[in-house]
């Protein structure tokens, strides 16, 4: 899932005013949905740290949902704190 200051991205119009990435979540997990990677896009590419926020926000609303955090994560320690946080998975890159 595609975020970007909370909300979802999408090509769909107006889909992303409609939608908070909280709530397409619900959505999803009312259907079974058991695994989410979220990328947050405005924290990819250089910037100083994941959005642990958003990560935190999610596992504590949705405790069964297995996340896969990527966006932003660079450093060992950044892999650190989303383990100890208790997030299931990351995604690291560079272009």
């Amino acid at each position: 899932l595609d975020v970007a200051d909370g909300r979802v991205l999408s090509h769909q119009p107006g889909f992303s005013e409609k939608k908070s990435a909280l709530d397409l979540v619900e959505d999803f997990v009312e259907k079974g949905l058991q695994y989410i990677k979220l990328n947050q896009i405005q924290l990819s590419g250089g910037a100083l740290q994941p959005g642990f926020e958003l990560y935190k926000e999610i596992q504590q609303r949705f405790p069964s949902l297995k996340i896969i955090a990527a966006g932003g994560i660079m450093h060992l320690d950044d892999l650190k704190r989303l383990r100890d946080e208790g997030i299931h998975a990351a995604v690291f890159a560079r272009a």
